[in-house]
């Protein structure tokens, strides 16, 4: 595939002086943009774009500083970065530290920031009543930031737990040995984002404070005439630019040039080489990277997007088809990466290689080289191709969606450093103006043998790095998941962690690794044993000789000069040697009626109703939807199978079942991709799903085309054998996961009825067989029900004509029975129970030992106790702990609802604050509800490479005590404010003080504020026709069919009282016994090391916010807190857990009671009420009629086609 579209979250490099604009340029929009933009320039040079959108529920503001990681001084690798964090203290004009975020967070909104090679951006968003205080504290960061040395000592230690978290990363790791072996004297080649060493232990050596070097860096590097700034709210133009004048215009500007580099990146010594890499995860790729001249000044001719586009494709005659039919490549994208670069950029073409594709490198690349020389050959630059391209990012430039003002504005300031104004927009989401062939025939030019740096990532170099040696092994670990994704039923649910005053993506790695998920490729003829590989291996490092370690990572890697005979075979590659390679076709999928069904869509009713009704095989909800003015619509498919998840195997069955389907439909569907059609296949608990989504015009077509391949399902061998190969590999890598990933998972385990470990399923995979498959999926869809939803820019009769489609496929293609309703999915979860008594010696949650309760346990309330889970990390090689704490409150409820939310939207920012900024525990901390198949849950949750999984339980239940005791108390009105919280008050500025409890200027107490900005972040209006769909779609899937949801939970919010709140929270944070309390304690390699030297276990930074020392709750209880900011003892007692054996936790969950089925309950709520139930029966005669037709014209236009090419 192309590289991805990343114009909302990476805006591309900038040229290397400003771009010359007039004040007041008109700038360039799409067909449906209604907002209203404003460019000025203030008289301190700073450049700013206005966005006005009346009907707007958020705004936000961006900040991007042309200064970044490149400008590091030599002494202090990382000091941009670290910079960064430093500016989310605290400032002059607010001294409270954490104010800004604290602020921001309480009303609605989130902030962030990142660090890349040559940009700093900062960005928030907030609820649109709170933009002008907000933007007033933000604007304090380029004026007058405090820089604490209390500040300094305790970021320095996120900083370090950042990097650690990347010591994981495959991705991290790579950048690392592409700087490394770069050109040394080069500042890009440095390490960038900084730890400890760099910025703390060597300095302080060297007699150099850190704390100068911060200010040294802002007053130095930081001046408005290097910053770009972006706002956007519901505000007329005028009323933002006073807002912008007033506060912005006081930023100094230091009349600072812009920071030049030159573009030797790579001298001739290094390209022409190949680098091998030893990664953490399973698999193996290839990457073919090129150092090319920085695109934005040809932001008009695209040249390169036009060459991605070809080289990316994966449609027939693509790169891509041919490796897959061969069993080489299981997934390709190609296009430019590296981040903001003034002075160079890449270009690179990354290749999923199977275990036969390892055994021909050479053979894999030599397909890309005739491929581009396919592309210089007459007719490789085609006109009609290059308008195709034009036309597809055109109409998605004019039906784009809206996005957030927090990832818009970061575009659009970043975008402002690169393009003129007139032109940002078009520029930043890729649409070419101008077809220029000599253009990209220079582009092409650059693409040769000779200047490419190939990659080749592979365990197969294992054998080479250790006959190199040991160094650098202790530093190896697991792959981190950066932002886990909920992949159907089987990936670990993700935290909606709070970023906070850290929480920057890093532009320089993870973002350029976009591979296509679920896109498998093709299998070997004969699977390639472990020999093979090792071989090949052995036979490239005889060129590219021995093995060593890069020094920040410890990856072990080797580089040495391509072989001779690779690069005459590469330089000698035409395109006639290879006759599958060609031009793609014209796309069918592309949309040309785009009209608006509005009509329907004004008289319809106002939620999703059922269209089409067929007892125990389909129900299908639908509403037209057009508020968001976009010719696109839906259609979601969840197909439910009694044999999908009856065992392990089965799940494993299911899974090979969608990936095949995926691998089937690559080729066919990668053009409806390309036009504007989304499409993905997800296996659940119950079955599988089926999601579309795009332009409606041709969505009816790709539905076809699933459904074709469904009834005409067979398992080819050689498909079959390579996905199995992908799906060993894949549960192999979940492995892997970040630790806090892992305890999310268990936890969520050990809550759901019926949930299979993971770890089993990599065994099971390696044994099925392609006959037990193809059996399996008979069965699978022999008796199915299958509900639905269609929304969007799609009429009644399309939705029943895709129905119909739909319905004719299951009864005459597949004869699949209707489902029995004792058959029905229900989906449920576990009830956390109160723990029996303890014995006195049982660790308990705060540390101390406890004594037994006599009788039937213990009945007080109490902040301890609960139950616990504690085992190793999988991988064992994951330096980080992590432990996360569930408290479980009961099945979908909107008063439940609405007061779990509340309590999240006050105590989440203090959690934050607490455990992150001041107690420095780890970079990943998060305080956030969640449901599991409709049960509700709060979470917190902490990972840690310096604190022990068992001391973060600890110092939760601490700040949970505090929380309980006195500080939300305090926050409801119902009690005094507490004195200090932490720390007491220092004299210095900017030092840890604790957040004010009432509302700026209100008089409202912390409660109220929270209700008013908790309902306007539940009422904000869905920016797209994907949100709302989504909202639809989970009562769709829940059975709750609840659609008007957010306006009926405000309506309980607004209803609740400070001393309801209160008592909610101590009957869930604080329940007798520790009920409902599950603890999940993930241990890591550093703290394995903890255990084994503890006298080692100094971080070598003061700890004077954190309390005592790590303990482990397995080894025994705690000491006693002694820190002088140690919390006063809490009112509640303090229980021991009850521990779930690690060995068979299941024998834990087979005496747990169920709680009642959340489809269920609101099928009897709707009874109560007196509502009727969905219909039962409607529309299908209706709808097979539709299919009937569509199927006939079809046909038709396929005729008159075939008719057309026969005379021509």
């Amino acid at each position: 595939m192309a590289q991805p579209d990343v114009a909302d979250a990476r805006a591309p490099a900038e040229l290397a002086e400003p771009c010359p604009a007039l004040e007041g340029s008109a700038i360039l929009r799409p067909a449906n943009d209604d907002m209203e933009y404003k460019y000025l320039v203030l008289p301190n040079s700073l450049r700013v774009l206005l966005v006005s959108d009346p009907t707007a529920d958020k705004a936000g503001a961006a900040m991007d500083v042309c200064v970044g990681s490149i400008s590091d001084p030599d002494a202090f690798p990382g000091l941009a970065h670290f910079t960064e964090h430093m500016l989310f203290y605290s400032s002059e004009k607010y001294p409270v530290e954490d104010e800004y975020t604290k602020f921001v967070s309480d009303r609605g909104g989130s902030t962030n920031a990142y660090t890349s090679a040559e940009h700093t951006n900062y960005h928030f968003d907030v609820n649109a009543d709170s933009l002008a205080p907000a933007l007033d504290r933000f604007a304090q960061f380029f004026i007058a930031p405090t820089i604490s040395a209390d500040g300094i000592e305790r970021e320095v230690k996120a900083v370090d737990s950042e990097h650690g978290k990347n010591l994981s990363s495959d991705a991290w790791r790579k950048s690392q040995v592409n700087k490394t072996t770069a050109n040394s004297r080069h500042p890009w080649a440095r390490f960038s984002t900084g730890n400890r060493d760099t910025l703390f232990v060597a300095p302080k050596a060297a007699g150099r404070d850190p704390r100068d070097a911060v200010v040294s860096f802002h007053a130095e590097q930081y001046s408005a005439d290097r910053c770009c700034l972006a706002v956007m709210g519901r505000q007329a133009l005028g009323e933002l630019e006073a807002l912008v004048r007033d506060m912005f215009s006081a930023v100094p500007n230091k009349a600072l040039s812009r920071p030049q580099f030159e573009a030797d990146v790579f001298l001739p010594e290094h390209v022409g080489l190949l680098l091998r890499i030893v990664p953490v995860r399973e698999g193996q790729t290839l990457e073919l990277v090129w150092q090319v001249p920085p695109s934005e000044r040809l932001y008009r001719e695209q040249p390169l997007g036009y060459v991605s586009h070809l080289l990316g494709h994966e449609g027939e005659g693509s790169v891509f088809a041919l490796l897959k039919s061969r069993g080489w490549a299981s997934a390709l994208w190609a296009g430019e990466s590296g981040g903001s670069l003034s002075f160079a950029s890449f270009f690179t073409v990354h290749i999923e290689l199977t275990e036969e594709g390892q055994r021909h490198i050479r053979e894999v690349a030599t397909a890309v080289f005739r491929y581009i020389a396919l592309l210089r050959s007459p007719g490789g630059i085609s006109p009609r191709i290059w308008e195709e391209v034009r036309g597809l990012a055109q109409l998605q430039f004019d039906t784009r969606d809206k996005t957030r003002p927090f990832s818009y504005t970061t575009s659009l300031a970043n975008g402002l450093q690169h393009y003129p104004p007139e032109d940002l927009l078009p520029a930043l989401y890729g649409v070419p103006r101008v077809f220029a062939p000599e253009v990209i025939a220079e582009a092409l030019a650059a693409l040769t043998p000779e200047r490419v740096r190939v990659f080749w990532i592979s365990k197969a170099h294992e054998a080479g790095a250790e006959e190199g040696g040991k160094e650098g092994a202790a530093k190896e670990a697991p792959v981190e998941a950066d932002g886990v994704e909920r992949d159907g039923a089987e990936a670990a649910k993700a935290p909606e962690a709070e970023a906070g005053a850290a929480g920057e993506a890093e532009a320089e790695a993870d973002s350029t690794h976009c591979v296509a998920a679920d896109r498998s490729g093709a299998a070997a003829e004969e699977p390639a044993g472990p020999g093979a590989a090792s071989s090949a291996a052995a036979a490239a490092a005889s060129s590219a000789g021995g093995m060593t370690s890069e020094p920040i990572y410890g990856t072990r890697y080797g580089v040495g000069p391509l072989p001779a005979d690779w690069l005459a075979e590469w330089a000698a590659a035409r395109p006639e040697d290879e006759p599958g390679l060609r031009l793609p076709a014209p796309n069918p999928f592309i949309p040309t009626d785009l009209t608006l069904a509005s009509d329907e869509a004004a008289a319809a009713p106002p939620l999703p109703a059922v269209a089409l009704a067929v007892p125990g095989v389909l129900r299908l909800w639908h509403r037209p939807e057009t508020r968001f003015g976009q010719p696109k619509a839906v259609l979601y498919l969840d197909v439910q199978s009694p044999e999908a998840y009856t065992s392990p195997r089965a799940a494993v069955l299911t899974r090979l079942f969608v990936k095949l389907m995926l691998d089937y439909l690559n080729e066919v569907a990668y053009p409806a991709q390309q036009a504007g059609l989304d499409y993905n296949l997800l296996n659940t608990q119950s079955g599988w799903q089926l999601l579309l989504s795009g332009y409606n015009h041709k969505l009816h077509m790709l539905l076809g085309e699933v459904l074709a391949r469904l009834a005409d399902f067979k398992v080819l061998p050689d498909r079959f054998e390579f996905v199995r190969e992908g799906l060993v590999r894949e549960y192999a890598n979940q492995l892997h996961n970040q630790p806090y990933s892992w305890a999310m998972y268990r936890a969520e385990l050990l809550t759901t009825a019926r949930r299979w470990p993971l770890e089993a399923y990599g065994a099971l995979a390696a044994e099925v067989t392609a006959e037990e498959l193809g059996a399996f999926v008979k069965r699978l869809n022999s008796r199915v029900f299958v509900e639905g939803l269609c929304a969007g820019n799609m009429r009644k009769t399309e939705a029943l004509r895709c129905g119909g489609l739909l319905l004719q496929v299951l009864r005459d293609r597949l004869g699949s029975a209707p489902l029995h309703p004792a058959e029905a999915a229900e989906l449920r979860v576990l009830r956390v129970p109160p723990p029996p008594a303890a014995s006195a010696s049982a660790p308990s949650s705060s540390g101390e030992a406890a004594p037994a309760e006599a009788g039937s346990g213990p009945v007080r309330p109490c902040l301890g106790g609960g139950w616990l889970f504690t085992e190793a990390h999988p991988s064992g090689r994951d330096d980080n702990s992590a432990a996360v704490v569930m408290y479980q409150r009961g099945p979908d409820e909107p008063r439940s609802n609405a007061l779990a939310q509340l309590l999240v939207q006050l105590a989440k920012r203090d959690a934050f604050y607490e455990l992150r900024t001041r107690q420095q525990l780890g970079y990943i901390v998060s305080l956030h509800g969640g449901t599991e198949h409709g049960v509700g849950y709060t979470e917190l949750l902490v990972q840690s490479n310096s604190h022990d999984a068992a001391d973060c339980c600890r110092r939760m239940a601490e700040f949970v005590a505090r929380l309980v005791d006195t500080e939300l108390p305090a926050k409801c009105g119902l009690a005094p404010a507490p004195t200090t919280t932490s720390a007491p008050a220092p004299a210095e500025a900017g030092a840890a003080t604790p957040p004010a409890a009432e509302a700026e200027g209100s008089g409202a107490t912390e409660f109220e504020t929270a209700v008013a900005e908790l309902a306007k972040t539940k009422l904000e209006k869905p920016k797209k026709l994907g949100d709302l769909a989504n909202r639809w779609w989970s009562e769709v899937q829940h059975g709750s069919y609840l659609f008007d949801r957010q306006e009926v939970e405000v309506a309980a919010l607004r209803k609740l009282t400070p001393a309801e709140l209160l008592e909610f929270a101590r009957g869930l944070l604080a329940a007798p016994g520790g009920a409902g309390k599950l603890s999940v304690q993930i241990r890591g390699k550093a703290e394995a090391a903890r255990a084994a030297a503890p006298a080692e276990a100094s971080s070598g930074v003061p700890d004077a916010a954190a309390g005592p020392a790590s303990t482990s709750a397995a080894d025994g209880p705690a000491p006693a807190a002694t820190s002088p900011e140690a919390a006063p003892a809490p009112s509640y007692a303090s229980l021991p857990y009850a521990v779930i054996p690690t060995a068979d936790p299941f024998a834990w969950k087979r005496r747990c009671e169920a709680w009642p089925s959340v489809r269920s309950l609101w099928a009897a709520r709707r009874e109560a009420a007196g509502e009727a139930p969905p219909p039962a029966a409607l529309g299908e005669a209706e709808a097979l009629e539709a299919a009937q037709a569509s199927l006939a014209a079809q046909a038709a236009a396929a005729a008159a086609s075939a008719a057309v090419e026969m005379k021509a």
